[in-house]
C-alpha cells in the first residue's frame, strides 16, 4: 500500500424475517429477505504499518477500539488461512448506528476481508465461495455482505441465495430512532414467548393477515420480531403508525430493530414523512439505488 486506501462498508436491511426454530447450539434458524443499502455506511482508512505492528486498529467510537472488534477475527483468521499477515493501521469511522439491526460489524468485517484477499497474489487469493466458508466462522451476516445483494438468508445466517429483487418503483427510507434494541434481548423474548402459553404457530402470522402490506412485487413485508419489539418498546409501534398514517405503503421492522424500513409510491407521501420526522428530531435516510452496489 504506496497510500491511505479507503473503503465504504454499507447495511442491510431485512424486509421479511421469520424465525423458524432455536437450534440445539442455542442459535435460531431464520428464513429472511437481506438488502444492501447504501446508506448509512461506515469507512475504513487503510494504510501501511510498521513491520511486526500485525493490525493497528483505531476507531471513532472508542469503546469499540478493542481486541473484540470483529474485524481483529477477521484479521486472525485470514492470516490463519493463507498465512498472510499483513501489517495494517484500519482505522473505522462509523456511521451505521450500533444497536439499531442494520449489521454494521458484518460489513465492516466482510469488506475487510474482501480487501485483505485482494492484496494476495492472484494464485493464492481464496474463492468467494471460501472467503465465505471462513467468515461463517466470524458472524453470520457476513456472508451476505461478501456477496452484497438482495438474497434469501436462511439457517443462522450462512445460508446465502440471491435474488432477483426490484423495487426501482419505490421509494426506500431508513428510520434509525434514538433507541438500541439488544438483539440477545429480542431472541430471549421469542424463546420466552414459545415456552409460555403461545406457540410458534401464533406467532408465524398467515399471509392474509398481512395482505394491506403486501407490494405489486409480490412480496411480503414481515417480521416475528415486531409483536415482542414494539410491546416492550412502545414507541417504535407509535413510529411505524405514524410512518403509515403518512402514506407509506409497507413499514417493517429490520432485524431486531431499532431501525424501520418504509416504502413508498409517492414522493409526496415520501417528503411529508421526512419533514415530519426532521421536524421530530428522528434519524433518517433516503435510498440511492446506485450506492449499494459494491
Amino acid at each position: 500500500m504506496s497510500k491511505p486506501t479507503r473503503l465504504q462498508a454499507g447495511c442491510k436491511v431485512n424486509i421479511y424475517l421469520r424465525i423458524v426454530r432455536k437450534r440445539d447450539d442455542s442459535l435460531h434458524d431464520l428464513e429472511s429477505i437481506f438488502l444492501p443499502l447504501g446508506n448509512p455506511r461506515d469507512s475504513l482508512t487503510l494504510e501501511s504499518a510498521d513491520p511486526g505492528s500485525g493490525l493497528i486498529l483505531t476507531c471513532s467510537e472508542k469503546d469499540l477500539e478493542t481486541k473484540e472488534n470483529i474485524l481483529h477475527a477477521a484479521y486472525r483468521l485470514f492470516g490463519e488461512q493463507t498465512g498472510a499477515w499483513l501489517d495494517i493501521k484500519v482505522h473505522l469511522q462509523k456511521g451505521i448506528p450500533y444497536g439499531s439491526g442494520l449489521g454494521g460489524g458484518s460489513s465492516d468485517a466482510a469488506i475487510f476481508l474482501h480487501y485483505l484477499n485482494n492484496l494476495q497474489p492472484e494464485d493464492r487469493r481464496l474463492s468467494l465461495k471460501d472467503l465465505t466458508e471462513l467468515s461463517r466462522q466470524i458472524g453470520s451476516d457476513i456472508p451476505f455482505f461478501l456477496y452484497n445483494k438482495p438474497a434469501l438468508v436462511r439457517g443462522a445466517g450462512e445460508k446465502v441465495e440471491p435474488v432477483s429483487l426490484d423495487l426501482s418503483r419505490f421509494f426506500l427510507l431508513l428510520v434509525c430512532p434514538d433507541c438500541r434494541v439488544s438483539t440477545k434481548r429480542a431472541y430471549k423474548m421469542w424463546d420466552d414467548r414459545l415456552s409460555g402459553p403461545y406457540s410458534q404457530k401464533d406467532l408465524t402470522a398467515k399471509a392474509n393477515r398481512f395482505r394491506k402490506y403486501l407490494c405489486f412485487t409480490g412480496f411480503l413485508l414481515y417480521n416475528d420480531f415486531e409483536q415482542l419489539v414494539f410491546a416492550d418498546i412502545p414507541q417504535l409501534r407509535s413510529l411505524k403508525e405514524t410512518l403509515l398514517k403518512t402514506g407509506a405503503e409497507a413499514v417493517v421492522l429490520s432485524g431486531s430493530g431499532a431501525s424501520i424500513v418504509s416504502l413508498f409510491r409517492s414522493k409526496r407521501c415520501l417528503s411529508q414523512a421526512c419533514s415530519w420526522l426532521s421536524a421530530n428530531g428522528i434519524s433518517y435516510y433516503q435510498q440511492d439505488w446506485g450506492v449499494a452496489k459494491r
